[in-house]
């Protein structure tokens, strides 16, 4: 993770990704939740008027509940195809 997403309250998303696997089409923003372990987090995905990709409103909670630090290794796996559940694997630094 680079210090921005930890501490600047988003997470910059592959625009080919959401494209091509969640229903970005259809509004500039939707919920969608991240996975660790047995818990979820509730997190806006939102597309700017440039077609730019973010996590935001949750993002920075997840990011304190879990601890993530600048280095950490988040990987993101999409497992509900509508794109409402993303499990996450963290790798500390």
């Amino acid at each position: 993770m680079r210090a921005a997403y930890v501490g600047h309250g988003y997470l910059s998303i592959p625009g080919g990704f959401v494209k091509r696997y969640m229903p970005w089409q259809r509004t500039e923003s939707f919920m969608t939740c991240l996975q660790r372990t047995r818990r979820l987090w509730r997190v806006k995905l939102w597309i700017d008027e440039r077609r730019r990709v973010r996590f935001s409103a949750g993002w920075t909670r997840f990011v304190k509940e879990n601890a993530i630090k600048v280095g950490d290794v988040c990987v993101f796996e999409l497992i509900e195809r509508d794109g409402s559940v993303m499990k996450v694997s963290i790798f500390r630094c």
